[in-house]
């Protein structure tokens, strides 16, 4: 095997070369330290949206079942009293069906916008 031999200008010394080393892995370690802070980051911010998520999709169910329970009591009350019934309790119940139907639509409306 041939030995290369180099201009005299392109040698380093060895304190050199380890200063050039040493740069290398502090810039290789910052790259390195920085991904691992970027991906954390993401990290968190995955758990907060999955917690928010959570969060947002148990006060829908509780929403909707309140809305769910209004709508089968006032049918309930026009099944089991409906001849007893003044027409204007009659049209309460109705007027309770319509707007706890109209707030479940407005639930899903804001479920569709903000996911």
């Amino acid at each position: 095997m041939q030995e290369t031999h180099y201009p005299s200008s392109l040698c380093c010394s060895d304190d050199m070369l380890d200063d050039i080393s040493d740069a290398i892995s502090s810039d290789i370690t910052d790259i390195e330290e920085t991904d691992i802070e970027e991906e954390g980051e993401q990290v968190m911010l995955d758990v907060v949206n999955d917690r928010l998520k959570q969060q947002f999709f148990r006060l829908m169910s509780q929403e909707y079942r309140t809305s769910l329970t209004t709508i089968l009591m006032s049918i309930d009350e026009l099944e089991f009293d409906a001849t007893e019934l003044e027409r204007e309790e009659t049209e309460i119940c109705h007027q309770q069906i319509r707007l706890a139907i109209e707030h479940m639509r407005h639930l899903l409306h804001e479920a569709r916008e903000n996911f």
